[in-house]
């Protein structure tokens, strides 16, 4: 089974909802603004292609988007209200999920590449010389318990070495190269474009991507919203899901749409932007693999009670 393909209900009690969905009714929506909390990495490329292509408003749909750099900074506007819509690791906002964070999850962004686009980094003159190495040491990553966290444990468990002796430091990106140089962490894990920046200080090495280690495919970012939220702009947000997954095929299929947009919203210039490695954009993904990311966190301790992807993933009613 897919994750990903749903739609509105054709009733609505609440009276709330605005505008009708385009699989509802042959009048034209009045368009919606959406407000954003997004953190600016290559994730979200498809967005800012569609935005700037005209999907979102073909689709009725109107993105006022702010930046937010920390996962507990993204989940605060989720569920303040401050957001209509954030994006959030999937395996961060289901440990959240697991313990009563009443949000769901609209979309996912993209799924993790196993070659580039995510790695960790250690000084050149460390003694880790590979994953197994990281077991014991200090690891700065955006998220506790989120995406990098559980790739790192996975393949340090690959290694030979114990996944729950990794000391996870949670850590903006764009503070971990500095904490990696004073001393103050022992690795750093990063994504394009932070990645690319810190590869270029000649004092550091990378491991590679742990993601290779994995045996499944994997959702990088996502697109959440809280119940109240998904309660009240159900319209809205399916007009959201459509016009983001016509986005993301049309940058799949011509990944310099994804380049351009990057310098748009991230630091990274564009002659960089040309030649960092990219995840691939697809908003739909297995059900079984949400199932072995979920078992894998269990395995790691990080669930009490284990969600089911009914719990996690909006069904569009």
């Amino acid at each position: 089974m897919l994750l990903g393909v749903a739609a509105c209900g054709d009733s609505d009690d609440s009276g709330s909802n605005s505008g009708a969905s385009t699989t509802q009714s042959n009048a034209a929506p009045k368009t919606e603004t959406l407000k954003v909390a997004l953190y600016p990495s290559t994730d979200y490329a498809a967005l800012y292609a569609g935005i700037k292509a005209g999907v979102f408003e073909k689709h009725a749909i109107k993105l006022d988007i702010e930046q937010v750099l920390t996962g507990t900074g993204l989940t605060a506007a989720i569920t303040s209200g401050k957001a209509d819509v954030g994006t959030n690791s999937p395996t961060s906002m289901s440990t959240g999920i697991s313990n009563g964070l009443p949000v769901k999850m609209v979309s996912v962004a993209d799924t993790i590449p196993t070659e580039g686009y995510v790695e960790v980094l250690v000084k050149k003159d460390s003694d880790i010389k590979s994953f197994g190495d990281l077991a014991g040491k200090q690891v700065a990553t955006i998220n506790l318990q989120g995406l990098f966290h559980l790739g790192v444990l996975n393949a340090v468990k690959k290694a030979g070495g114990d996944p729950k002796s990794v000391k996870a430091l949670a850590m903006a990106p764009t503070d971990e190269p500095q904490a990696l140089s004073a001393g103050r962490v022992d690795a750093i894990v990063l994504q394009d474009p932070f990645v690319a920046t810190a590869k270029k200080n000649p004092k550091f090495r990378s491991l590679g991507n742990p993601f290779a280690e994995l045996d499944y495919k994997i959702p990088a970012g996502g697109f959440f919203s809280s119940n109240k939220v998904v309660a009240e702009k159900c319209p809205a947000l399916q007009r959201f899901k459509e016009a983001l997954a016509e986005a993301s095929k049309m940058t799949q299929a011509d990944p310099e749409l994804a380049r351009a947009a990057i310098p748009t919203y991230t630091e990274l210039k564009a002659d960089a932007a040309a030649e960092i490695g990219l995840p691939i954009y697809e908003t739909e993904f297995p059900e079984s693999a949400l199932v072995q990311m979920l078992d894998q966190m269990k395995e790691f301790g990080w669930l009490k009670k284990q969600p089911t992807p009914a719990d996690i993933v909006w069904s569009g009613t």
